[in-house]
């Protein structure tokens, strides 16, 4: 007779249910296996499609920028061959007879409306041209930014995604490298933007939307904003204002444009230290000014800071930092719209930079 098992103590499974048990535990496992590795050569494949657009934005970026070069540079050519006119020669009336000089001027004057007629006739096709060049120019920016813009978007959207493991958790390896192509992204819609606003604002075509702006309140956004990657830095961001300090009158989101760039630009440059920013009233205008105790920049630079496409020599840091050579000209045509100025207060290597800018308050609060 079998005996019948006690009540309370657990029943022992047969050798047949231990190895039918294990049997499927190592199935599940296999299957799980299959999964990741089917995972991993998905996450392969799509990083390596994400490089090779990268690699082929980054060509495009660089065909962008020389098309840009040249029209600039035909742009120039054609307008100063504008302003200067060949002129004429002119004559000694005195020491001609006076048939000769009677006859002498007949033929002046036939050569210089001759003359005028041929310049015009130069001259209208030549400006024909010039508006033709900005045409080009403007087609090409507003195709740059459809064209370049949708698949950045996609590609930093996609690698967002996979950073935050939607499509499986990644190697550690594998996660870095997909920053990587994020951050790379990221830079790369940042130049697209910064192309389309340099062309409307060199164009006119920016518009502004004026009004009261509290100024502190914009910098405390923008600070909050930047906050995390100077933390990472380890660098003190302080902001300082008058208690009493006025609204200006700007376009609150081009000024936070401004300030993002300066302050970005103040951390991006700074290893260690601290990077500051303070506003106080002067007569009829608000003072800026942001401090860092960054690189610096030498004095050969300084002169052709605010200058299109250039970056200070002092940083090989141009291509660490991915800095265009935009962010300054641009801030400084932004603040002059708005009825302000940017300047460059002092810099010495090895110390940090000062900027300044002011901007018009308005006259009750």
């Amino acid at each position: 007779m079998s005996k019948k098992s006690s009540p309370g103590k657990l029943s022992v499974p047969s050798r047949r249910q231990a190895v039918a048990y294990a049997d499927q535990v190592a199935q599940d496992l296999l299957q799980e296996k299959y999964k990741i590795e089917k995972s991993n050569v998905e996450l392969e494949t799509t990083k390596k499609n994400l490089e090779k657009n990268i690699i082929e934005l980054e060509d495009t970026k660089k065909t962008m920028l020389n098309v840009l070069e040249d029209l600039n540079i035909e742009k120039k050519n054609l307008q100063e061959a504008n302003i200067k006119p060949k002129k004429l020669d002119t004559f000694d009336d005195a020491k001609l007879p006076n048939l000769v000089r009677s006859k002498k001027r007949r033929s002046v004057s036939t050569l210089r409306a001759s003359t005028e007629l041929s310049r015009m006739s130069i001259l209208r096709p030549s400006s024909r041209r010039v508006e033709r060049v900005d045409s080009v120019k403007d087609d090409f920016l507003s195709i740059a930014s459809h064209e370049l813009r949708t698949p950045l978007t996609v590609i930093k959207g996609n690698a967002s995604l996979l950073i935050k493991g939607v499509g499986g958790i990644l190697p550690k390896k594998t996660k870095a490298m997909v920053a990587d192509i994020y951050f790379e992204t990221e830079r790369l819609i940042n130049l697209v933007n910064n192309l389309l606003d340099v062309s409307k604002l060199d164009l006119d075509k920016f518009i502004f939307y004026p009004k009261p702006v509290d100024i502190k309140a914009v910098c405390k956004k923008i600070v909050a904003s930047l906050s995390d990657q100077a933390r990472e830095k380890k660098i003190s961001l302080k902001v300082n204002a008058d208690s009493n300090l006025p609204l200006v009158v700007a376009d609150e989101e081009r000024l936070g444009q401004v300030l993002l760039n300066l302050l970005g630009n103040a951390i991006k440059y700074t290893q260690k230290g601290t990077v500051s920013v303070s506003f106080s009233q002067q007569k009829g205008f608000v003072e800026g000014i942001i401090t860092d105790t960054g690189i610096g920049i030498k004095e050969a630079d300084q002169a052709f800071l605010f200058s299109k496409f250039h970056t200070a020599e002092s940083a090989i840091l141009t291509r660490q930092s991915g800095s265009t050579g935009l962010g300054l000209y641009i801030s400084k045509l932004l603040i002059e719209k708005m009825g302000g100025k940017l300047y460059l207060v002092q810099s010495k290597p090895g110390k940090g930079s000062t900027f300044g800018f002011i901007l018009p308050k308005t006259l009750t609060n």
